[in-house]
């Protein structure tokens, strides 16, 4: 296995012209001594075009860890219309990140170092129809089966939904259903919705917004989630640092028992580097260690993107 996969990587590389990756680290500035050192952030190879992706994380390969594969899948045209309202519709297969939400997984898409939840991906198939380039409809059925001991078991067929438009001026408005175990013999069906806003104020303030409702199947728990960021968008021109971009956000998290309250600047020297400084300020206590989990912590990531 660990053969393959190095001869997978070694082939994408060699067939690569137009290289799409990226390495970041990170610094916990005011964290605990043993801990103030330089951390691997994420290592990522990724190819994307129009109808493909590869996208491998070898964050954990560092650690002696197996490969992750994030994504992997090819998309076919069923339908294409220019002069018709539904614009296209669109087969796609492999493994796929969940469409739930509208937050990247990949440190060089987001403004900053902390970010909410995002959904994995799995095997699947995937239908999503364009509808007068406006309006966007995804549906998808995955089947990722269950890792144990003994192998991958039959574990229940995941389905959901996915709407989204930008039908109002300068909003990006979208909703998530899915149902895990919707169908299966051995776990019950579970419900999990989300809905996510992004909108930019007069081109100076963008507002971001999500709530996700993640169901564990206990009913006495609460299982929503906020996730809340603003930024400004012109930000501010700096010798040598070029365009800094000061930004800040709430985080709930475990059922909004508890919550992280971040404010920081996203630095672009160069168009293929960037540098973060993030403050942190965290409901827990200093009883955890380590920068993600420990209140009051100052952070500085740096990556750049090949």
């Amino acid at each position: 296995m660990k053969k393959l996969a190095l001869l997978t990587i070694s082939l994408l590389l060699l067939s690569s012209i137009a290289l799409a990756h990226e390495a970041s680290i990170y610094y916990p500035v005011t964290t605990e001594l043993h801990q103030k050192f330089w951390h691997l952030n994420q290592l990522r190879l990724y190819w994307t075009g129009d109808d493909y992706a590869v996208d491998l994380d070898l964050t954990p390969v560092v650690a002696g860890c197996a490969l992750g594969v994030k994504a992997a899948w090819k998309s076919l045209n069923l339908f294409n219309s220019r002069i018709s309202c539904l614009k296209s519709i669109d087969l796609v297969i492999g493994k796929i990140v969940y469409p739930f939400g509208d937050v990247s997984s990949l440190a060089s898409k987001n403004i900053g170092i902390l970010q909410p939840e995002t959904f994995g991906s799995d095997l699947m198939v995937k239908l999503s129809g364009n509808i007068c380039n406006t309006h966007k409809l995804i549906f998808y059925w995955a089947d990722p089966g269950e890792l144990t001991a003994t192998g991958l078991t039959d574990a229940g067929m995941h389905l959901g939904f996915r709407a989204a438009t930008t039908y109002i001026k300068g909003a990006d408005i979208g909703a998530s259903l899915r149902i895990p175990n919707a169908i299966s013999d051995t776990y019950d069906a579970l419900t999990d919705w989300g809905f996510d806003i992004g909108y930019t104020l007069k081109d100076m303030v963008k507002l971001d917004f999500q709530a996700y409702n993640l169901d564990d199947g206990d009913d006495n728990t609460d299982d929503l989630d906020l996730w809340f960021l603003a930024t400004y968008v012109p930000g501010f021109n700096a010798p040598i640092l070029n365009k800094v971009t000061p930004y800040g956000g709430y985080f709930s998290k475990n059922g909004m028992e508890e919550y992280n309250i971040i404010v920081g600047v996203n630095i672009q020297p160069r168009e293929d580097a960037f540098i973060k400084l993030e403050y942190n300020i965290d409901s827990l206590d200093k009883t955890d260690l380590g920068f993600t989990n420990c209140s009051d912590a100052l952070a500085l990531q740096v990556g750049f993107t090949f």
